[in-house]
Parts: structure tokens; C-alpha cells; sequence
């Protein structure tokens, strides 16, 4: 499918339920959560700017996230090296820097909420008809990038893999290749809302077992392609991975809509409870698991942090996240 064609079909698809969902809020109607103020999802931001910066303008060629102004005012003396989050694009690059500066990349929200937390986030540029190839040069040249000077230090050992869309494929490719082709090997992967008809998975079975991760979708989306992601890393312990369902709620405005651009409400909608409590939660609480050995409570295991979505302003919650390790076959 050609490129122009690719991009057409995703914003489509993206701007078309957000506008569906859109209503109006009335003085009697509940409000939603708003972001929690600690823990993951929440507004306890270390640090209160990212630096984006923009590595080339073809495939292979990246952009850079990076954290900057310790929240506070203060210089950590030694700060320890932050880990490295590898965002894959539902398709396929954002247009230029300028479109990152103004929000224009529909996950750029995200992309700062991670960094403000204290990760360098990694956004590939790659070619839909050929995006592996793209996608491991970019590693490779931002690694290369980071080592220099006038970057934060890193630890390439502590890495996730995100993606949303054909990008959520693109993350479980990347972990089935890292190894054999020299490159960090995600200790965390998340694929979001995953979907590409057709699309080979590659040996899925070369995901190492020590692996955690999270298939994550939603209620009003198509779950084939997560399905298959499932039951292609069956190798991976049931305790180090679960299967979440977001789930969409009605009870007040605004509506939160559990679709396929939920991960990318940044700009396609608005930032909502499904956000902070749902994606920004999940992804927060899997890496702080992995790599510091906190908040796995709220990562894996179907347990009430896990689920919860917080509170509408009657006191009604929201409607929890569905966890489970058997979600059917593909």
C-alpha cells in the first residue's frame, strides 16, 4: 500500500470516533478523574522539560526525547542513567520538528509524560514496506547519538518497547530480532491497541521468556492482531505478562471511548482517565517493575491497582480494566 495511502487510512481512523464521542457536559453531569498526582499515570514529574531534537528526515533517522530541568531547580549530582523507551509510530513519522514543538505528533503527550518522568524516548522513522530496517538504524544511530556529549547518561540494559497500531506490531518485531541483530533486547513490551492485517509477526518464540508484558486494548476496537501477539509469546511465563481490556464508560462526560486511537488522544480527542489511568499507568508501572522493582502491584497480576480507573466526580468509578491471561484464540 502506498505510504500517502498508509498515513490517509490512519488519520481516518483516528479522527473519526473522536469526533463520534465527543458530548457535551451539563452541570448535573459527572466529570472524569483527573490525572492522580503520585504514583504511575500521576503529575509527580521529576523533571519540567523535554528536549526534542530531530535526527534526519528519512527512514532509519529518528527523533529524540530526552529529560531536562530537574523539578525543583536543583542539579542531581550523580544522576543515575535514565532508561530508554523505544515508541514505535502507528505509521509512520511525524512531518518535522516543527509538528513535534506544536503537539502535532498525536502521541507527543505521552512521549513527554515518559521523559518528564525520567526516560529517553526513542520515535524511529521507518518505511511501512520495509520497517525493521528502519527501525534497528535508528536504534542504532540514536545509541551511537547518546554516547556523545551534551545528552543524559542511559543504560541501554533498561529498555521498553511501546508501540500503538501497526507500531504495537512493529514493538513484538523488534523483541523477536534485538538479540540475534546486536541491539538492546526490551526487558518491558507493550504493544497498544495492535492492528495490521496480514502482517507476519516474525519468530515471535525468540522473545525472551524473562520478558514482562502487557497486550493492551480496547473495548471498541478490533482485538485479532492482539490476539495473535497473544498466543505468539505463549512462551513467556503467565506471571510476567497479562492481556488488558479498556474498557469504555458513559457514565459522564467526557465519554471515554476505549478505541483504536486511544493511545494517541494526545491530540485525537483529549487527554482523559483511559490516559492516565489506563496506558500512562500500565507503562509506568511495567518499567518502574522492571527496572527499579516497584509498583509491580499496579503493573501485573489482575489486582485492584492494576484495575482501577479512578473515580467520577459522583463518586461512581470508572469501569475497571479487564486483566486476564486467556483471552481467546486469535
Amino acid at each position: 500500500m502506498p505510504r500517502a495511502l498508509i498515513l490517509w487510512v490512519m488519520t481516518l481512523i483516528l479522527l473519526v470516533p473522536a469526533a463520534a464521542s465527543a458530548q457535551p457536559a451539563t452541570p448535573s453531569t459527572p466529570t472524569q478523574p483527573t490525572q492522580p498526582a503520585t504514583g504511575p499515570g500521576g503529575m509527580d514529574y521529576a523533571y519540567d522539560r523535554v528536549v526534542a531534537t530531530e535526527h534526519g528526515e528519512v527512514a532509519g533517522d529518528y527523533l529524540l526525547f530526552e529529560p531536562a530541568e530537574p523539578h525543583g531547580g536543583g542539579t542531581p549530582a550523580a544522576p543515575a542513567p535514565f532508561p530508554i523507551v523505544l515508541f514505535l509510530s502507528a505509521c509512520c513519522e511525524a512531518a518535522d520538528l516543527n509538528d513535534v514543538r506544536d503537539d502535532g505528533l498525536p502521541w507527543r503527550a505521552w512521549i513527554d509524560h515518559l521523559a518528564r518522568r525520567g526516560a529517553v524516548v526513542v520515535f524511529p522513522r521507518f518505511d511501512p514496506r520495509d520497517p525493521m530496517t528502519g527501525v534497528a538504524t535508528a536504534v542504532r544511530s540514536a545509541l551511537a547519538e547518546l554516547e556523545g556529549s551534551g545528552h543524559p547518561p542511559t543504560d541501554p540494559t533498561r529498555f521498553a518497547a511501546i508501540g500503538h497500531s501497526f507500531g504495537a506490531v512493529l514493538a513484538v518485531q523488534y523483541a523477536a530480532i534485538a538479540a540475534a541483530q546486536g541491539l538492546p533486547v526490551p526487558g518491558v513490551l507493550m504493544p497498544a491497541t495492535p492492528a495490521c492485517g496480514g502482517c507476519p509477526l516474525g519468530d515471535t518464540a525468540a522473545v525472551p521468556a524473562t520478558t514482562r508484558l502487557l497486550v493492551v486494548v480496547g473495548d471498541a476496537d478490533d482485538q485479532a492482531m492482539a490476539r495473535q501477539i497473544w498466543a505468539g509469546l505463549a512462551h513467556v511465563p503467565a506471571e510476567r505478562k497479562d492481556f488488558v481490556e479498556v474498557h469504555s464508560d458513559g457514565h459522564g462526560a467526557p465519554y471515554l471511548a476505549a478505541d483504536h486511537p486511544m493511545p494517541a488522544t494526545g491530540v485525537f480527542g483529549t487527554l482523559d482517565a483511559l490516559d492516565w489511568y489506563g496506558t500512562w499507568k500500565l507503562l509506568d508501572a511495567l518499567t518502574a517493575c522492571s527496572f527499579n522493582g516497584k509498583w509491580c502491584e499496579y503493573a501485573l497480576g489482575n489486582t485492584p491497582a492494576q484495575r482501577f480507573m479512578g473515580v467520577w466526580s459522583d463518586g461512581v468509578p470508572v469501569i475497571e480494566l479487564e486483566v486476564t491471561d486467556d483471552p481467546g484464540p486469535p
